[in-house]
């Protein structure tokens, strides 16, 4: 943290019938230093004691991405227009798994940890991009879907989202079979919740 530092108000006092008036300013100046000096020490202890430290790194591409997720503390992967992308060490480097330069992909999901699902969209028409991760190579599937999902989020091993051609109907895909989330299971879920991309499950 670099070094900050205040100044003390000063306040030439004249003969007595501004002396009051000058005690009263250097009151008021020196209760804003406190407050300066009392800022700074809290910013500095916070400072020492957090934990988390947030730092810029290279993804190896210049596009714009959309969606990360990670499945351990080291394994990961980022979606964006036309690439995925894998880390396999926190984050700190990223390879290009898929490209195509015309998808832009939009959610990645990780299913059972082997299954890859990503949601990317072209001229206005939504696909499916799909792999299994232990495959060598990456195998991938890219098939067109009638279907927009947004708030995508994966749970029991589902993918659940916000169909957006679908009337705002909360859907399931899961081993491939699409469903609409029949009513008594729509309670765990905050529809509104997905639609801006909040966490949903209660």
């Amino acid at each position: 943290m670099s070094d900050q530092k205040t100044e003390r108000g000063t306040r030439r006092q004249g003969d007595k019938g501004t002396r009051g008036q000058g005690d009263k300013e250097t009151r008021r100046q020196g209760g804003r230093n406190m407050k300066s000096i009392l800022l700074i020490a809290f910013i500095a202890f916070v400072g020492s004691s957090a934990q988390a430290q947030w730092y810029p790194v290279t993804s190896g591409t210049t596009e714009h991405l959309h969606d990360i997720v990670f499945i351990d503390k080291d394994t990961g992967y980022c979606g964006g227009d036309g690439v995925i992308l894998r880390t396999t060490d926190g984050g700190e480097g990223w390879e290009t798994i898929f490209s195509a330069d015309s998808l832009s992909v939009q959610n990645i999901c990780i299913v059972k940890e082997k299954l890859l699902y990503a949601f990317a969209l072209k001229s206005g028409a939504s696909y499916l991009v799909s792999t299994v991760l232990s495959a060598s190579p990456l195998d991938w599937s890219i098939r067109p879907i009638s279907y927009r999902p947004v708030g995508v989020k994966v749970y029991n091993d589902a993918i659940y989202f916000v169909d957006l051609y679908g009337g705002i109907k909360l859907k399931k895909l899961k081993d491939d079979i699409l469903s609409t989330v029949v009513h008594d299971v729509v309670g765990i879920f905050d529809i509104s919740a997905l639609l801006s991309g909040r966490r949903v499950l209660s």
